[in-house]
């Protein structure tokens, strides 16, 4: 009787440390895919709907009511990547003083969780589609969030054949703006590295033996950007912090 229980303890022993029970481990990524999409949109309308814009220049108006063209407008984006811990503070809107980290960057390395990938997003692509950016293979387990940062783009980059100006900038926006009924053109060429956007999932990608897919999509809503923005500084040639932080503060995530 007593030999017949240690037998039973050593192979339940066993297939909790070698996963032999199940036939195969729970940490396996075969087979287990997680795609990134971005998607260029604007904000919910009060009764919900969402605008959608056609390819080419974009127009917002302010929160202050001044009315913004954008002819030209990229973005690029780094180390998009999986979270299962999201109690860091960072899973929060970027405070002012947080907006940029500096003008420095290097070449991200790609894992299982995160893309190593820098995209470049052009911000006057048709609204309502998404642009398909990597493939993860992560293990399975419950992921809370994401996180993406906004860097310089290196000589990698997918997007440069079509953006090639964008090499070595984070954001380029060209465009003007409407006010007291005179049209002021502005140019921003920023090659600063803004703080990671670190977002919560509505609901929780979950990847397991029943679910070895899924996809994230990174919405960036731009007709947010120049709300509370001083634009006479743009018109200088000058980048307002407050400007990039909108930009972080505009990308939201969600899970599939």
């Amino acid at each position: 009787m007593i030999s017949d229980i240690r037998l039973r303890l050593s192979a339940a022993l066993c297939c909790s440390l070698l996963g032999a029970c199940s036939g195969a481990s729970v940490s396996t990524t075969d087979g287990v895919s997680v795609d990134l999409w971005a998607e260029v949109t604007q904000s919910a309308q009060a009764d919900g709907s969402v605008p959608r814009a056609e390819t080419g220049p974009k127009h917002v108006t302010t929160s202050e009511g001044i009315r913004i063209t954008l002819d030209s407008a990229y973005l690029v984006l780094w180390q998009l990547a999986l979270k299962s811990d999201c109690s860091g503070s960072n899973f929060a809107p970027a405070p002012w003083w947080l907006g940029w980290i500096s003008n420095a960057y290097a070449h991200v390395e790609s894992t299982p969780w995160q893309s190593g990938i820098p995209q470049i997003i052009d911000i006057t692509s048709a609204e309502g589609t998404t642009q398909w950016l990597d493939t993860l293979n992560p293990t399975p387990g419950h992921y809370c969030g994401a996180s993406v940062q906004i860097k310089a783009a290196d000589d990698d980059a997918n997007g440069l054949d079509t953006a090639p100006h964008m090499e070595g900038y984070s954001v380029y926006l060209q465009g003007s703006y409407l006010q007291d009924g005179q049209n002021t053109p502005f140019t921003v060429a920023s090659s600063k590295t803004l703080f990671p956007a670190e977002r919560l999932f509505p609901a929780a990608l979950i990847i397991d033996s029943e679910h070895k897919s899924g996809a994230v999509s990174f919405a960036l809503h731009y007709d947010r950007w120049f709300d509370g923005v001083d634009l006479r500084l743009l018109a200088q040639g000058d980048i307002p912090d407050s400007l990039l932080t909108n930009i972080v503060n505009s990308i939201s995530a969600t899970a599939d």
